[in-house]
């Protein structure tokens, strides 16, 4: 493993205790208190109870005059992945293939999840780790479905629904105030959102640039933007890294790749079963 990519450089972010599960947690339908990133501040949300299938409870918030507004970014890789992938500009999600975003977002929780400790790799296979749990609801669930679902390869725990990994995520940015709908019919899901710091996102694609760049050029990269620059990058999204900058440096890609961690290769592994079905797919149709 290159040092770039070297596991070593990953810095592990806050969990609680397994053993605590049943101690003093609120139910799933009411928000925390406090949020991480917001100074623990008095959270002021209306929460309405929703259910996304396969998933554990998730939250939406009525908005409120006096709704905490977050600062700076979304802790988790998947939160950071959606806010990279939304043109600015057109007010829309900005992506070559729903599918490849949805595994995209899948292999993001993965790797939060791997570098957090929660999972680990047990021969080819992703397994849980018996210490932790997540604070993330969203990634509580992932953990819980690994659990259920014992996948026989990292590619195969990326692979299944990539659509409801796209509401899931984006219900989630709704609920915390990342992400703003525009519904110009009440009742309807916006087809339209805007983002609620553009400055904040900006700044975090040039972070994401700048780590792929370097590690291109064989620099010290920040191995979080790069996790998630390379995530963007093999689930084609332009907002993260355009189509020419990928070809023209295809090959040191292919090696960097090679040598990060396996959420990541599971996700490269993923997109060519992608790529072959599709084109089987259109082979057959022909």
């Amino acid at each position: 493993m290159s040092p770039t990519t070297s596991d070593a450089g990953w810095q592990r972010r806050g969990s609680e205790p397994r053993s605590s599960q049943s101690e003093g947690r609120e139910p799933l339908t009411k928000l925390p208190r406090s949020v991480p990133g917001r100074g623990g501040a008095e959270c002021a949300f209306a929460p309405i109870k929703f259910r996304v299938p396969g998933y554990a409870v998730m939250i939406r918030a009525r908005p409120h005059t006096d709704r905490m507004t977050p600062t700076g970014l979304p802790d988790t890789l998947h939160g950071q992945l959606y806010l990279l992938c939304t043109d600015r500009r057109r007010g829309r999600l900005d992506h070559s293939d729903p599918r490849l975003l949805g595994m995209a977002l899948r292999a993001a929780m993965l790797t939060d999840l791997y570098l957090n400790g929660h999972v680990q790799d047990s021969q080819g296979m992703p397994r849980a780790c018996d210490t932790t749990l997540p604070n993330d609801p969203v990634l509580k669930a992932m953990l819980d479905e690994l659990i259920r679902g014992k996948y026989s390869s990292w590619a195969r725990a990326i692979s299944p629904e990539p659509d409801r990994a796209i509401r899931t995520v984006r219900y989630q940015l709704e609920a915390d105030a990342w992400i703003i709908p525009r519904r110009t019919i009440p009742g309807f899901t916006a087809s339209r959102i805007s983002l609620h710091d553009d400055a904040v996102v900006e700044s975090l694609a040039d972070r994401v640039t700048r780590a792929v760049h370097n590690a291109v050029a064989g620099l010290p990269a920040d191995p979080l933007p790069l996790a998630v620059g390379l995530l963007g990058i093999l689930g084609q999204l332009p907002t993260v890294f355009s189509f020419s900058e990928a070809s023209q440096c295809r090959d040191r890609l292919r090696d960097l790749i090679a040598a990060t961690i396996e959420p990541i290769l599971g996700l490269q592994e993923a997109v060519l079963w992608n790529l072959k079905r599709t084109r089987n797919e259109i082979g057959f149709v022909s």
